[in-house]
């Protein structure tokens, strides 16, 4: 089907739906009718064979989305309603709670751990209205209503079609509309997720110092943000975290044990023997200190953020509050680039926490950013500087090992190669690790090349070849 099909089919639909708005569907039940007659119809104008790429009544722990659109993986939920619904209100304003509920129960269900890519979009429908809502969101980030259609079928179908889905073209779309404001938003978020989890170790321990509050509440919120990475990456099961909080809501929630004890004992143990990382190295100062689990139901996203306890950590009044709070499952990690992260993480490091009362606040101020010397080294400057030291240095040496395979001397050309690993790399006034992480990429980037050489050079001799293989 080409985008000129689909436009010609969708204008019949958009004539059929604007005659039935004003008769009706007769004996029909309304939304059926909006399904068969009009919603299954565009989706076939789309490319998706009933039956075969649309999947009805899709099961989300314990709910049913109307439609899972999908090809050889799955694309996008859709839920749809009756066209004589919502005449002259928002579709998404009425059924909000519905559509995220579901998004709450798709993010905690287990079949989200067998499907090999995530979905990633629901969309919201009764032809008349059409509101496309990321599973990271609570408000749609595209919308069309029926009069726009026809001029905008280009656009529906760029947000779509499954060839269009396949290619991951609306998460291209939604990161252009979102990346003006990401990093503003994300500092603002960070800066809250470090309040709650600060407020809830000094509401068990009062008599705490403000220097081990500050310590334990950046330990806990590291390895929280390195649990997301993790399983954005699948590395880990996806959404791993909020399900474990679910698990445990369900199983000791009236025991006499909170959350941080049961992670410990479970998620954080796992990772450190998978991943061997000091960060989940027990115990860490937030392992001996208790905290309320409030404060962590809030920041993983098992519950809404409740007025006292936004109240209790200040955010009424100085802390971000312009940006709508947002939890750690409503950014896609997948989308933050390094630049982002290493620009907010370190204009995070300027703030300090101390003790106003009975609460924890953050002091933030442009004088503390400059007596700390925190700056932000934008990317393209690494990358210069990368390229123009560690790159000359490994560059001669890549050369002549990559020569000497031409010349089959493999001792020789393994014994070169070797000694970029005696190279050394100081950043001694470490952010966000920003240097380090781009010198380590252009170490995997040169022994790639050099692996690449060594296949060619030895395929026909051995059969095979590696970085460090032999005689």
């Amino acid at each position: 089907m080409t985008k000129e099909d689909f436009n010609n089919r969708l204008e019949a639909l958009i004539e059929s739906a604007k005659i039935l708005r004003v008769r009706g569907f007769d004996e029909q039940e309304p939304e059926e009718a909006t399904k068969t007659r009009l919603l299954e119809p565009l989706f076939e104008a789309l490319g998706y064979v009933a039956n075969r790429n649309q999947v009805r009544e899709f099961r989300i722990l314990g709910d049913s989305v109307d439609y899972l659109l999908k090809t050889d993986r799955p694309l996008i939920f859709v839920e749809a309603k009756s066209l004589l619904d919502c005449r002259n209100v928002s579709l998404f304003d009425k059924h909000r709670d519905q559509v995220l509920r579901y998004i709450q129960n798709y993010r905690l269900s287990p079949e989200i751990t067998r499907m090999e890519r995530p979905v990633s979009w629901i969309l919201l429908t009764n032809f008349a209205q059409f509101h496309f809502i990321r599973v990271t969101e609570t408000t749609p980030t595209f919308s069309f209503k029926l009069e726009d259609l026809r001029r905008r079928g280009d656009e529906l179908w760029e947000l779509l079609a499954p060839e269009n889905l396949e290619a991951n073209r609306i998460d291209e779309l939604y990161d252009q509309q979102k990346k003006a404001v990401l990093d503003q938003q994300f500092l603002a978020d960070l800066k809250r997720w470090r309040l709650l989890i600060a407020n809830g170790f000094a509401l068990r321990q009062p008599a705490q110092s403000i220097d081990d509050i500050t310590l334990a509440s950046q330990q806990l919120l590291d390895r929280f943000i390195f649990c997301r990475m993790l399983e954005t990456r699948r590395l880990v099961e996806y959404n791993k975290l909020a399900r474990a909080y679910s698990q445990y809501w369900a199983l000791f929630a009236r025991a006499d044990k909170n959350f941080s004890e049961v992670i410990r004992e479970s998620l954080f143990i796992e990772i450190k023997n998978d991943f061997n990382t000091e960060l989940f190295e027990q115990p860490l100062l937030c392992d001996k200190m208790e905290i309320d689990n409030a404060a962590l139901a809030a920041v993983v996203g098992h519950e809404p953020l409740s007025p006292d306890l936004a109240a209790t950590c200040g955010f009424e009044t100085s802390q971000g509050e312009l940006l709508a709070f947002r939890h750690l499952y409503s950014y896609d990690f997948s989308l933050m680039s390094q630049d982002v992260m290493g620009a907010v993480y370190e204009r995070f490091l300027a703030h300090k926490l101390f003790q106003d009362g009975g609460r924890i606040i953050i002091e933030d101020t442009d004088e503390l950013r400059k007596k700390e010397g925190i700056y932000y080294t934008p990317k393209y400057i690494v990358d210069y500087i990368i390229t123009h030291t560690l790159g000359e240095k490994i560059k001669p040496i890549l050369a002549e090992a990559k020569s000497l395979l031409g010349y089959k001397n493999f001792k020789g050309a393994i014994a070169k190669i070797r000694e970029i690993s005696q190279i050394k790399v100081l950043d001694p006034a470490m952010g966000s690790g920003s240097f380090l992480l781009v010198a380590f990429d252009t170490l995997v980037e040169a022994y790639s090349d050099y692996n690449v050489e060594c296949r060619k050079s030895k395929k026909e001799r051995n059969g095979h070849g590696a970085l460090f293989d032999g005689d």
